[in-house]
This record gives structure tokens, C-alpha cells and sequence, in this order.
């Protein structure tokens, strides 16, 4: 029997992984050069890795760089070149339904990843990194893609 709310939350989004999964592994597949099968995170760690992450409110304090969408390959060429360690990605609002993973090094991030691409990413890709230190944000909007980081 559920005993609370979030658990009642927990089993929907779990219900709702299936149909979801096939649109979400093409989303991954776009954005990273991973080969082998992608061990999702359980649901509730999935949350719990964000709460304790304590991602700050993104603004123009932590807005690193700003380029339109044809340029996004300068941001993750930069990203790469700073960041040499794993980083969980939550996509867009699908990790809420088949859970996170751990990508191993930012060197999986395909650089020719477009956000313009129809179906694929539409908004937003969080990284967080392994030890929960380092947070980065690219969000998609009107063409443009913006990069914050908090560390």
C-alpha cells in the first residue's frame, strides 16, 4: 500500500518510463557518444541527487557564456576542456520518468550536437557532477543556448 504522495508520485513516472524510454535514449544518443547500455539511476536517488546537489537559481550570476544555437560546439568544446571527471545528466523533464545516469567524461558529449534538430533535446540538459560540487546548465531558448555553471 502507498503510504504518502511521493510514492504515489514514484509509481506514476515509473509507469510512464516505457513509453517514454525510446524518445529519451534517442535524446542521449544525440547528445552523448555512449556505446554500450545505459544503466538509468532508480527514480528516488534520480531526486535525491538533485536535492542534495542543492543547484542554485540559474542567473545572470552564474551565466558563463551565451551563443546562438549554431555555435553550441564552442560550448561544449569548453565545457570539455574545463571539466575532466563524470557528471549525472538529467534531460529535459524525461529523467523525471526513466531516472538519470552517470556519464563517465564530458570526452562522450558528441560536439556536433545540435539543439535544432527536431526531436531531440528541447530545453534543457543539467549536469551534475559525481561528487555533487559542480552543476552546469545548458538551456535552449530562442535560438540562443546559455551556459551556467556553479561550483
Amino acid at each position: 500500500m502507498l503510504t504518502d504522495n511521493y510514492d504515489k508520485q514514484l509509481l506514476y513516472r515509473r509507469g510512464n518510463c516505457k513509453q517514454k524510454r525510446g524518445r529519451y535514449l534517442k535524446k542521449i544518443h544525440d547528445l552523448c557518444n555512449l556505446t554500450e547500455n545505459i544503466d538509468f539511476i532508480d527514480l528516488r536517488e534520480s531526486d535525491a541527487i538533485l536535492h542534495n546537489a542543492k543547484i542554485p537559481v540559474w542567473d545572470e550570476a552564474t551565466l558563463t557564456k551565451s551563443l546562438t544555437a549554431e555555435r553550441v560546439g564552442e560550448i561544449l568544446r569548453f565545457v570539455k576542456e574545463k571539466y575532466h571527471h563524470s557528471f549525472y545528466v538529467f534531460i529535459d523533464h524525461d529523467w523525471e520518468f526513466c531516472g538519470t545516469f552517470l556519464l563517465p567524461s564530458f570526452e562522450f558529449v558528441n560536439d556536433n550536437f545540435d539543439f535544432r534538430i527536431p526531436n531531440t533535446i528541447t530545453d534543457d540538459i543539467v549536469f551534475v557532477s559525481f561528487n555533487l560540487g559542480a552543476h552546469i546548465h545548458l538551456e535552449y531558448e530562442e535560438n540562443n543556448v546559455n551556459l551556467y555553471e556553479y561550483s
